[in-house]
């Protein structure tokens, strides 16, 4: 289905409708682990695996935003599925947005949109990362510390591509400013994020000419990882209630 496999990981599925995952800044397709499984009654899934993580660790992530998002874009338009839902996490709900325009401006698809736990002008939060030190900034983003980043070696992996992360976000999401689109905005925060508040969500109401829901979630910035129901039943409704929309 997909010419570039390892930027895009497709779970087959007898579905026609099509979920398309982006990652958190320091994470990879693992973050999704349980998405295929769980929505399997519902719709395919595919995971957007970026350079410079897990089984692409050694790669660059050397791209633009636009060079990114038009190769994704790419891909999906090619897919001929019937409709498209794209979900990203933070810095993925920017790079999911930059899809979404390439797939309506060159190809005129319109996406629905799930975008959690981001602004579409998130400069002061990429400014405040260099204030923080690793516990810090969980407990900035409403988060207890992973038990798991106690271990040094995994540490010392997580934090490699957290950088690389975010001198990717300093150089293109600055300068991105996103387009306002004739799509569906379904807009997600958790409510003890202290990184990304309510209002800096509900700014993506601003970018859609169609509907914009906004919900809350309990937890912090990551609210998802550690409670996933809610945010596993949020989508399965949302994906229902399209089901039988015409496109």
């Amino acid at each position: 289905m997909f010419s570039d496999t390892r930027l895009l990981r497709l779970n087959r599925s007898d579905h026609t409708d099509l979920l398309v995952c982006f990652p958190h800044a320091g994470a990879g397709i693992s973050a999704f682990r349980n998405w295929p499984t769980r929505f399997k009654n519902h719709v395919g899934v595919a995971l957007v695996q970026l350079p410079g993580r897990e089984d692409r660790i050694h790669e660059d992530f050397s791209s633009s935003l636009f060079e990114l998002s038009k190769a994704i874009a790419n891909e999906l338009a090619a897919s001929n599925v019937n409709r498209l839902f794209l979900f990203g996490h933070s810095m993925g709900a920017s790079i999911a947005w930059a899809v979404a325009e390439q797939l309506w401006f060159i190809h005129r698809c319109r996406p629905v949109l799930i975008v959690s736990a981001q602004s579409p002008t998130p400069e002061k939060q990429l400014a405040e990362q260099t204030q923080y030190d690793l516990p810090g900034w969980y407990e900035l983003l409403g988060e207890k510390f992973p038990a798991a980043l106690k271990h040094p070696e995994l540490r010392a992996l997580f934090e490699t591509t957290w950088a690389i992360d975010s001198q990717w976000m300093k150089r293109e999401l600055v300068c991105f400013h996103p387009s306002v689109l004739p799509v569906d905005v379904h807009a997600m925060y958790g409510i003890r994020d202290g990184l990304i508040a309510r209002t800096e969500v509900a700014q993506w109401r601003n970018l859609t000419s169609r509907h914009f829901g906004l919900v809350p979630m309990q937890g912090g910035h990551l609210y998802w990882l550690d409670q996933a129901e809610p945010l596993y039943t949020t989508i399965e409704q949302l994906i229902e209630r399209y089901s039988n929309v015409t496109s």
